[in-house]
């Protein structure tokens, strides 16, 4: 039951954010080095929750394909264990915020912030 909610969720959450083409946004997009094919959009996270691996952390994501927007800008938010810009500009984007201990847990992982738009 709980598998078939979060699924319907998940599709809910990715039909009502598609994007108008010429709209511009931000994403917080994810690097799995376990997928390296694959990007992930990060549409939630629990810092409250401070061990989190590649599995839990995939489960608040969606898969992406890159060709169905242009990346305007992209900044690296975190990479090496730890951060690479403030954590508030996650904030002033309106971006799902990260635990810096995750950095620590997943490090071979790159969190990146882009600014898209719909093709």
């Amino acid at each position: 039951m709980k598998k078939t909610l979060a699924t319907a969720f998940v599709a809910f959450y990715v039909f009502s954010i598609q994007m108008v083409k010429g709209q511009e946004t931000w994403k917080l997009i994810w690097f799995d080095h376990y997928r390296p094919n694959q990007l992930f959009e990060v549409v939630r996270t629990d810092v409250s929750k401070a061990n989190v691996d590649n599995r839990v952390f995939n489960s608040w994501c969606v898969p992406i394909d890159p060709n169905s927007f242009n990346i305007l800008e992209k900044v690296e938010i975190a990479g090496d264990e730890h951060w690479k810009v403030p954590p508030e500009f996650l904030t002033a984007h309106g971006l799902p915020m990260l635990n810096e201990r995750w950095f620590q847990i997943m490090d071979d992982e790159r969190w990146y912030a882009a600014r898209v738009s719909a093709k």
